[in-house]
């Protein structure tokens, strides 16, 4: 009777709130609960099942059939700490359930509540129906209008929903024939994880085209800041060249000025100057000529030499 009430105890705790056995605890840290809502949401496209307690392996067979008995519903059995971790090797071999197939395309959640005790959510196990399969298109296009998902082009919400949708077409299929549905969930897994690769390569392409605008724009810079450097030295050297031709004016101006300046008054005033020097040389030519005539005249006189005339004397001083 004592080991029936320790074993019930624990479901007293999950449904009034009594105080709890400690071989029911999950020696997990206390953290934050979660509930059936949040964990599978009302309107998820995915159908799951009613959560389960997982109980520890080492409760009596005895221990465990009281809390199968005293649990508020029956056939919602607890699952045995030992089988949550289920690691299917060989799906298609006859021993694999497709229970087994289900759990191993949609791994259980596990969660635990505000009184610390782990449970497991699975899919459902339950076939579908023309119903369901109706209420199925219904909630898609519902949840479609509800989340605002676009139409065309990108959209990550739209594609989530239509991934829930298709798992949700793969629990239908795979309850009927596990194999089929091992099929269907490889398509899935395959068109998945060509999304991943597009994902991948979008995003490795914008970080290139991105490091790409970079570099053009600091190639672009560089070479804004050469052009602008080159305009200055271009600016610096056409006021230099305009200088230069300023200054060249200038000299050529002085020079013709000079010039004119020269052949204006300089040179008329060299030229009388060379005229009054020419002529005072021109009469002293004529006096020291005047006298040598004098002196010849008396030498002729004296030697009876015939006299020149002024042709003669002309040509003579010529000559000297």
């Amino acid at each position: 009777m004592k080991s029936l009430l320790a074993a019930v105890a624990p479901i007293c705790v999950i449904n009034y709130g009594y105080k709890h056995h400690p071989r029911m605890t999950c020696k997990h840290v206390p953290r934050k609960y979660y509930t059936d809502s949040i964990i599978a949401p009302k309107n998820a496209l995915l159908k799951y099942g009613t959560h389960r307690l997982i109980i520890s392996k080492d409760l009596s067979d005895k221990e465990y059939t009281a809390i199968c008995r005293a649990t508020i519903l029956p056939n919602i059995l607890p699952v045995p700490l030992h089988d949550i971790n289920l690691k299917l090797l060989n799906p298609y071999s006859q021993a694999c359930r497709n229970a087994d197939i289900l759990d191993f395309l949609f791994k259980p959640l596990e969660f635990i509540d505000k009184y610390n005790h782990k449970y497991v959510l699975c899919v459902s196990r339950t076939p579908a129906t023309k119903t369901d399969v109706f209420m199925l298109q219904e909630n898609l296009d519902k949840r479609l209008k509800e989340d605002q998902a676009l139409e065309v082009g990108l959209c990550p919400r739209r594609r989530e929903i239509y991934d829930e949708c298709l798992n949700e077409i793969v629990r239908h299929v795979t309850i009927e024939c596990g194999e089929r549905g091992i099929l269907l969930a490889r398509i899935r897994d395959d068109f998945l994880q060509l999304i991943k690769d597009y994902s991948t390569i979008y995003i490795s392409a914008n970080a290139y085209a991105f490091r790409t605008i970079l570099l053009n724009e600091q190639i672009k810079s560089q070479l804004r800041d050469r052009v602008n450097k080159l305009e200055y030295d271009t600016e610096k050297i056409r006021k230099q060249l305009f200088n230069a031709e300023d200054h060249l004016e200038t000299v050529v101006e002085m020079k013709a000025s000079a010039m004119s300046e020269r052949f204006t008054i300089k040179l008329p005033v060299e030229l009388q100057q060379l005229r009054l020097a020419n002529k005072v040389l021109k009469t002293e030519l004529e006096n020291v000529l005047g006298k040598k005539l004098k002196l010849s005249e008396k030498e002729k006189d004296q030697d009876k030499v015939p006299i020149l005339d002024e042709k003669q004397i002309v040509t003579t001083t010529n000559r000297l």
